[in-house]
C-alpha cells in the first residue's frame, strides 16, 4: 500500500502543471521542474561524481517567516516572499559517504548550491523505496526469522502471510 501511495504521489508531482500562479506557494510539494533543477544542480557542481539520490523533497521554510499568515488566517504568502528550497540526501557510491544539501531554487529555473553537508561516516540513508521489496524478501529468507515464524505457525496459520515492517 505504501508503494502505491508513494508512486502516486510522485506521479502527480512529476506531471503536475502549475495552475494560474506563476510560482509555486512556499509550501507546495516540488514540481518535477524543481527537482530536476535541484540534480542538475548537483550534478554541475560535481560532475565526475556519480552521486545516487536517495531523497529530494521539499525543504520547508522557517515557521517564524510563516506564522503571521497563519495567525491572521491569511494563506496567500506572496509569491518569492519565502524562497523554495529543495533538500536531498545524497549517497557517493565510491566512497559510501552520505551528504544533505539544500538548493535555493528561483523562479528563473536557477538553482544555487546553499549547503552541502558531509554526514558522519557510518550513517546510513534508511531504505529507499524502489529497496523495500529486496529488504523484505531477504529478512524471510533469514533463518532466525525462520526458525521464529515456525514457532508461532500454530497460532497465525499461514506464515508467508506475515510482511516485515522495514520502516
Amino acid at each position: 500500500m505504501y508503494y502505491n501511495v508513494f508512486f502516486a504521489l510522485l506521479l502527480r508531482v512529476l506531471t503536475s502543471s502549475q495552475d494560474s500562479r506563476s510560482a509555486p506557494h512556499c509550501l507546495d510539494p516540488l514540481t518535477g521542474a524543481e527537482i530536476l533543477l535541484t540534480s542538475n544542480t548537483i550534478k554541475r557542481a560535481h560532475p565526475r561524481v556519480p552521486f545516487l539520490f536517495v531523497w529530494v523533497t521539499l525543504k520547508e521554510p522557517n515557521k517564524e517567516l510563516l506564522s503571521p499568515f497563519f495567525l491572521s488566517n491569511n494563506i496567500d504568502i506572496p509569491s518569492g516572499f519565502v524562497p523554495r528550497e529543495s533538500w536531498t540526501v545524497l549517497v557517493d557510491p565510491r566512497t559510501g559517504f552520505l551528504y544533505e544539501v539544500v538548493v535555493q531554487l528561483f523562479e528563473e529555473k536557477v538553482g544555487i548550491l546553499k549547503s552541502w553537508k558531509q554526514l558522519l561516516q557510518g550513517l546510513d540513508p534508511g531504505f529507499a523505496p524502489d529497496e523495500v521489496g529486496v529488504v523484505e524478501k531477504t529478512a524471510m529468507e533469514d533463518s532466525t526469522v525462520k526458525r521464529r515464524l515456525s514457532f508461532y505457525k500454530g497460532m497465525l496459520g499461514n506464515t508467508s502471510l506475515v510482511i516485515p515492517e522495514v520502516w
